[in-house]
């Protein structure tokens, strides 16, 4: 009896295992199944991955936690002209020239999980210097080490050469139109030119005419058949005719007004060739103070009606910049003073004051661009900056003017702002960071004040 309970107990304990047995196998067949699941969506995964390497436009380097690269796309290889086996396991630095990460970027990276965007310079292998907009950011948990860092960088140089190409439209379009104004500054000393020109023709033609005259009688005074007397009687009275005392009075004024008549228009065909030319496509060392100079003389006719100028120009050290986008920035500022002006001098007949100001602070220059006009109203200070955004008329103004300037400013590495106070003025103020190589030796110097 026992051995048969014993025996019954055996079997329902087998079966009980065996029940479990093919409860297990059906849970590792559904595991199996999800792992399946899970590996082909893997797959799947990383079809698409490769897929968006392959496809995406801009360069693509996935570094490890010691910021050397791990995965390069195709794009990437090409922007550094390399193959992949001289860009794997190589840090970021070699192939970009600021290499230094500061702490606040750090932070943002690897602390808040910010999407860091900076432009950045890269160097391809064979010594290429290329612009990128590089995005960062980090995936993955766990110390710095075990994360992993996304950069994807875009090839700036199309887009620079258009922004270069638009800044110039930009810059001869104002120069088209202040074209009346400038041929009117150049008609002006033509004029004093011509009538000085004019005066001394007549003058030779009378010196001329007394030359012939004293030589047509010395053949006759040395044969004796003109006295002394007759001769200089005779000689007086062609002085008295021609009037030499007016000429030989009034002669070196005229000479005077000419060469000055021909400086001033060579000094304005030079600024306008040196603001209109599109210059060197990389930075110069430039003298800022003679930048200033020439774009004063450019826009004169803007504001010479309705406001007198005074340049109050520090002793600047040179700079390194595109000399053509910075007269581009202070040729908008002058443009928008003399606009603000002219609306004043309609209201009251009151001429103002355009005050052009540098100097020196620290490791910047500063320079200021103040008008006596109207002022800025509140109520659109924090617009005029935007694109096409402009309170002028039709035809007077396109709205680009102080968006590209502050563009440019801050591509420069330095910064743009005003103070304004309606019914008193406005006062436009640029800071440029210096350079120590420009610096070296070259200093531009004046204090000028210009009444018109």
């Amino acid at each position: 009896m026992t051995a048969v309970a014993l025996s019954i107990d055996t079997e329902a304990e087998l079966d009980l295992a065996r029940e479990h047995i093919r409860a297990l196998e059906r849970a590792l067949g559904r595991k199996q199944r999800e792992v399946d699941l899970i590996q082909e969506e893997l797959s799947r995964s990383n079809d698409f991955l490769r897929e968006v390497h392959r496809v995406l436009p801009d360069a693509l380097l996935i570094l490890d936690g010691l910021g050397s690269v791990f995965s390069a796309n195709e794009e990437a290889l090409r922007l550094l002209g390399a193959t992949r086996d001289e860009v794997l396991g190589r840090p970021l630095g070699d192939f970009q020239t600021e290499v230094e990460i500061t702490q606040d970027e750090r932070h943002a990276l690897l602390v808040e999980r910010r999407v860091l965007r900076r432009e950045r310079i890269w160097r391809s292998l064979d010594g290429v210097h290329i612009p990128v907009l590089v995005s960062m950011a980090t995936a993955g948990t766990g110390d710095e080490l075990s994360r992993m860092t996304i950069c994807i960088a875009a090839d700036l140089r199309d887009r620079q050469r258009m922004e270069m190409e638009i800044r110039q439209r930009q810059k001869l379009e104002a120069v088209g139109q202040l074209a009346a104004g400038v041929a009117h500054e150049i008609n002006t000393p033509i004029q004093y030119v011509g009538d000085s020109i004019h005066f001394l023709r007549e003058a030779f033609e009378d010196l001329g005419r007394v030359a012939r005259a004293f030589r047509a009688s010395l053949g006759p005074l040395q044969a004796g058949e003109l006295t002394p007397e007759a001769f200089v009687a005779e000689l007086d009275g062609l002085w008295r005719d021609a009037d030499l005392d007016f000429v030989f009075e009034h002669a070196p004024p005229a000479i005077a007004r000419a060469i000055d008549g021909v400086s001033r228009v060579a000094e304005i065909v030079g600024a306008m060739r040196e603001f209109s030319h599109p210059g060197h496509r990389t930075h110069a060392v430039v003298n800022l103070n003679r930048t200033i100079v020439n774009t004063l003389t450019v826009a004169r006719n803007e504001y010479k009606y309705v406001a007198d100028v005074e340049t109050d120009l520090g002793d600047l050290p040179d700079i390194v910049c595109h000399g053509g986008e910075i007269g581009q920035v202070l040729l908008n500022l002058i443009i928008n003073a003399g606009h603000a002006m002219a609306d004043v001098f309609q209201q009251s007949q009151q001429r103002g004051r355009l005050t052009v100001r540098t100097r020196r602070e620290g490791d910047a220059i500063t320079v200021e661009v103040s008008d006596t006009g109207g002022g800025i109203a509140p109520a659109i200070r924090e617009r005029i900056y935007e694109p096409f955004f402009t309170t002028k008329p039709v035809g007077r103004g396109t709205g680009q003017g102080l968006a590209i300037a502050r563009a440019i400013i801050e591509r420069h590495g330095g910064t743009i702002d005003f103070d304004s106070e309606v019914g008193v003025g406005t006062t436009f103020r640029l800071r440029l960071p210096t350079s120590t190589e420009a610096s070296r030796g070259h200093t531009g110097t004046g204090r000028e004040d210009h009444p018109t």
